[in-house]
């Protein structure tokens, strides 16, 4: 496909292909930024690496894709038992190292949201452009798995290290044990932690924030802090306030929610 324009937006990680509870369907942090920010009509590119066995390309529409080409895509197990989720790591793709972030006809202001699944970026984490926006949706770095590939959370060593040269930070409250205090050293823009019904808590500088969620009528939750993140750093990127971004994100994650999967993603 080939690229008209400078691409505003870049999310960066692995696409996969999800099981949820024996359904076959596409899945990927990456996936469900990349559509939330084609959806808002930013031209957007996607960053990743899959396997020829990756069946869902078309979903992606008119999204620029540049494909690290692995032996296999990154499969991932989601079971849902008494409302809780339990995930199991099927197969992971190759990593995304450094040196791809390349060759790509950037905006001078574009905004990359790093959204790791199974630790497969590389570190540090920051600006591709001079003006642009370094986002980081960093859930796949806190996690591990056993040997039968059940998933965990374990401490992201290096973190901080990571993150020095991020402008934004955005997690569940789910993704690690103590986020606020990897939250609370943050020397970015904005770091916020999302609690699903509950809202979210937003550290920026000396500040704290607590915001309320937007109501939805919720059939599917999956990838909504993907879409909150992308959202919130488009807001950002255009010269919105962290509260105005932060309602703007919210409005977009209660839509999503109220589609199954990507549907309310699509074009």
């Amino acid at each position: 496909m080939t690229k008209q324009e400078p691409i505003e937006f870049l999310a960066i990680g692995h696409v996969t292909i999800d099981l949820v509870n024996g359904e076959r369907r596409l899945g990927g942090s990456a996936s469900y930024a990349a559509l939330a920010a084609h959806h808002l009509g930013i031209n957007t590119a996607l960053l990743t690496a899959a396997g020829s066995d990756f069946p869902y390309w078309d979903q992606f529409g008119s999204i620029f894709t540049k494909t690290i080409v692995s032996p296999h895509t990154t499969e991932l197990e989601h079971t849902f038992v008494d409302g809780r989720r339990h995930q199991r790591v099927r197969r992971i793709a190759d990593p995304i190292p450094r040196e791809h972030l390349t060759g790509l006809s950037l905006a001078d202001d574009v905004a990359v949201l790093y959204c790791p699944v199974v630790h497969e970026i590389e570190a540090p984490l920051n600006r591709l452009a001079p003006h642009g926006l370094s986002a980081v949706a960093p859930q796949g770095f806190f996690r591990q798995w056993d040997p039968t590939g059940r998933i965990s959370i374990h401490e992201w060593e290096g973190a901080d290290n990571a993150l020095a040269e991020a402008d934004v930070v955005c997690m569940s409250e789910e993704d690690a044990e103590v986020p606020g205090k990897l939250a609370e050293r943050f020397a970015g823009k904005a770091f916020v932690i999302t609690r699903g019904r509950d809202g979210c808590r937003v550290y920026s500088g000396v500040d704290v924030f607590d915001f309320p969620a937007v109501p939805a009528r919720e059939v599917d939750a999956t990838g909504a802090g993907d879409v909150f993140a992308a959202a919130l750093v488009i807001a950002l990127r255009r010269g919105d306030s962290i509260p105005e971004a932060v309602r703007f994100a919210s409005l977009q994650a209660a839509a999503a929610v109220e589609s199954v999967g990507v549907e309310g993603l699509m074009e």
